[in-house]
């Protein structure tokens, strides 16, 4: 790519950069701390993937997805799930973001059902295909503790989590909802934005070194781990650290962007003891 290719893609970076930062804005007047969280919840958004949360019990998880709708002004649905949970409805499917409460407790025709709503961003209802809005997005949560299949983590993008708040974010919430303060979000981005957004972080550019790299690493890792890797990972991998590029206001992918974003995909793909030091370990072997 030519560098006045480079610097459109630069500027163009900083623009979609300033409607994720209000965004990050908005959604901190309602819900308190856990800007990592935040900030990867986005980033599933904009790579147009789903995303596995491990999120204690008490941690907010609908304040937050109500929030994020409000501000995208997506349609929202909220599934809690149970051992008794059967097949959703048509309609409760007509959202574009999805917060499946205990997606681990679910029957597992039901975790089957959902896993194929995420990869096919769609489904089967008297043999018609029925896609889902776009930009579609599943939060789905678990406990501490909680294994799945490996058919269902292959389809998240990304993984995160949820941590308690620390003593004065508790205080800040106490404060907040102790009082009859409305607390008003604006309107930042819409289906619209994000959907070019979307756009914009495949067309970041990767170089052919760096791709080879990148492919080179997750083939490294599947022979060498116990873990779910396959070419969708690499995928995967690319998409998440596009997005993390655009976090940093660039047009261009780098090295770095693939380091930022190693827990996020691989997170609940190794099957391993200290995967942190593993993962970053074999990175070094394959990039330094």
């Amino acid at each position: 790519m030519t560098n006045a290719g480079l610097f459109a893609l630069s500027i163009k970076a900083k623009q979609n950069y300033k409607f994720l930062d209000d965004t990050l804005n908005e959604i901190e007047k309602k819900f308190v701390g856990n800007e990592d969280f935040v900030k990867d919840v986005l980033m599933a958004l904009i790579c147009g993937e789903s995303i596995l949360v491990k999120a204690p019990i008490g941690s907010a998880k609908e304040l937050f997805a109500k929030t994020l709708a409000e501000v995208t002004r997506l349609n929202y649905t909220f599934i809690p799930l149970t051992r008794e949970s059967i097949e959703p409805t048509e309609e409760s499917l007509d959202s574009n973001l999805i917060l499946l409460e205990n997606y681990k407790k679910a029957p597992e025709s039901i975790q089957a059902f959902f896993a194929n709503l995420i990869n096919q961003k769609g489904f089967y209802k008297n043999k018609e295909f029925i896609s889902c809005f776009e930009p579609f997005m599943v939060i789905a949560t678990y406990k501490e503790g909680e294994t799945f299949d490996e058919e269902s983590l292959d389809k998240f993008a990304i993984s995160t989590e949820i941590k308690l708040t620390d003593k004065y974010e508790e205080m800040e919430i106490m404060e907040r909802q102790t009082k009859q303060n409305i607390i008003q979000v604006c309107q930042t981005i819409n289906s619209k934005t994000i959907r070019e957004m979307q756009g914009f972080v495949k067309n970041i550019h990767l170089d052919e070194e760096l791709k080879e790299k990148v492919v080179d690493f997750v083939r490294y890792l599947r022979t060498n781990t116990k873990s779910v890797i396959t070419p969708r990972t690499s995928v995967h991998l690319i998409l998440a650290a596009k997005a993390n590029a655009l976090f940093e206001k660039r047009g261009q992918l780098e090295t770095k962007d693939i380091k930022d974003v190693l827990l996020r995909v691989f997170g609940h793909r190794i099957f391993e003891e200290n995967k942190e030091e593993l993962i970053n370990n074999l990175f070094s072997d394959c990039f330094e």
